[in-house]
């Protein structure tokens, strides 16, 4: 599911690999796909592990990070470039969770959130660690509000 060309996860691909949903990507597949290569470390190796699981990580953090406010942001096209809001048919364009184009999701930060607590735990890459840190904060001090409740969008 590695695109070869621009890096980073397609969202979808049929049997063959071969890209579908016009090779758009999301972080949410990210998240689940830096997961996985912790846990197979001791199938695969710990070189070969760690190596996809750094490829997986580099793409969050040059792609799909939001620089001024933070966390993930959602849909990209197959050069990785966003796709905003405008591009997509319908009176309300979403991603293909369901997430209107322009908000973040709960479900992408909450994966993200795990996904990255694995990541730190191996201590491969300090930057894990240091975007864990940045994730229970943004749980604990902007997310977890009045009365425990939490927002999805």
């Amino acid at each position: 599911m590695w695109d070869r060309v621009n890096g980073g996860f397609f969202t979808l691909v049929d049997r063959r690999g071969e890209p579908l949903e016009q090779g758009r990507k999301h972080p949410h597949g990210h998240s689940y796909a830096l997961q996985a290569f912790v846990d197979l470390a001791p199938v695969i190796g710990e070189p070969a592990a760690l190596q996809w699981a750094q490829r997986t990580f580099d793409w969050l953090e040059a792609v799909a990070w939001d620089h001024e406010n933070g966390g993930y942001w959602g849909y990209y096209h197959r050069n990785n470039r966003p796709i905003l809001r405008h591009e997509l048919s319908g009176d309300a364009p979403m991603d293909w969770l369901g997430t209107p184009i322009g908000l973040k999701d709960l479900n992408v930060v909450g994966d993200a959130l795990g996904a990255l607590t694995a990541f730190a735990a191996c201590g491969w890459d300090e930057r894990g660690r240091m975007r864990l840190d940045w994730h229970v904060r943004h749980f604990l001090d902007r997310l977890v509000g009045l009365f425990e409740l939490m927002p999805y969008f």
